[in-house]
């Protein structure tokens, strides 16, 4: 790896990190084709002319659909497994480019995935969580159980078969994108998605917390566009000593990583270098800063895109700084607040808007 920070570096590969996720996300379009096969054949067999046709035929579905989209998420954990000791020695590859005659420790693969496993991966902003086996095992149970939720609605509410079938497949007029096995395809995407920057982001902190003597902490890094959370623009630029602070995900199909913080006596590097953002004509770069700094230097269209317009108006006229937005905008939990709970906080920026 050539000499680059770690801020270039851990962002650059945030975004190999994505074209991870999203390879396997596209793993589970040959489990669906064989989920669409199967539902057509089950269904293709029944009359529903009785409840005991309608328990053999669930009893069937959850049998062939279970096993098929079991073979998905041990392909997915598998992938995962693997992904945890590359992303360590990434990480490791990262600080060694990044110090000067330093000896940068390697955790473990088996650590690596040991806590991977059991550090809570976060679902929602609310502070839910689930690990990260059950997390994607239960993909199984949750699709198998919305096909079957359809049958057994429709066969009480008097439904034909091609109906029935019709509702979980989808329709050809729509590209077959309006069925139940539709919603599958964006939920095994989500935990693509969220699972691959979990096991990410447990790696990368489990090399820093190897090597604490030469790191104050680390750095909570949102991606610069336009799909940003409110949470984690809240969070972005932000230092916290190891094992504090919101380790990302901290939201479902979260994107944000974490930055070494180099303790200025071994970091060769003078600046935080650049970060790849989107911009409002895409591909921009721009000086490392919190996500309100960056949003500071976009064109007025693409601030209200993100923030609607009226609160694009305080942000450009009210004269409060990046950081004090940010806290109008948010609570102490990084949660965004309403118009209205705004307004009690500080009810003079509003002054600047246009009614």
């Amino acid at each position: 790896m050539p000499k680059i920070d770690p801020h270039t570096a851990t962002t650059r590969h945030q975004i190999y990190l994505q074209r991870v996720a999203t390879h396997e996300a596209l793993t589970f379009d040959d489990f669906l084709r064989e989920s669409d096969k199967i539902v057509k054949d089950v269904l293709g067999r029944v009359n529903f002319d009785t409840r005991k046709d309608l328990t053999k035929t669930i009893a069937e579905l959850r049998e062939r659909l279970g096993v098929n989209y079991d073979e998905w998420t041990k392909l997915l954990l598998n992938d995962l497994n693997e992904l945890s000791s590359a992303e360590a020695r990434f990480s490791s590859e990262v600080l060694k480019n990044a110090t000067i005659d330093q000896t940068i420790r390697l955790p473990t693969a088996a650590k690596v995935w040991q806590s991977a496993n059991v550090i809570p991966l976060q679902t929602n902003t609310n502070g839910e969580s689930k690990l990260l086996q059950p997390f994607v095992k239960d993909f199984t149970s949750a699709e198998v159980s919305r096909i079957n939720g359809v049958i057994r609605n429709g066969f009480y509410t008097g439904m034909a078969v091609d109906e029935i079938s019709e509702a979980i497949r989808g329709t050809r007029v729509n590209n077959f994108k309006d069925g139940i096995l539709d919603i599958s395809r964006r939920a095994a995407n989500i935990i693509a998605r969220t699972s691959v920057n979990h096991v990410a982001s447990t790696a990368r902190m489990m090399t820093f917390e190897e090597n604490e003597d030469i790191l104050n902490g680390w750095i909570f890094s949102a991606t610069l566009d336009s799909k940003t959370s409110t949470i984690c623009r809240h969070y972005d630029g932000e230092k916290f000593k190891l094992g504090e602070g919101p380790l990302p995900p901290i939201h479902i199909s979260c994107r944000s990583s974490s930055i070494p913080d180099i303790k200025s006596e071994y970091d060769i590097f003078d600046t935080a270098g650049t970060r790849a953002s989107i911009g409002a004509d895409g591909g921009a770069q721009t000086g490392k800063s919190p996500y309100y700094n960056w949003l500071k230097t976009q064109p007025a269209a693409f601030q209200d895109e993100i923030l609607g317009k009226k609160m694009g108006q305080v942000f450009r006229n009210s004269g409060i700084s990046t950081d004090g937005f940010r806290k109008l905008t948010t609570n102490n939990l990084g949660e965004p607040l309403t118009i209205k709970q705004m307004t009690a906080k500080n009810p003079s920026v509003f002054a600047t808007v246009d009614n």
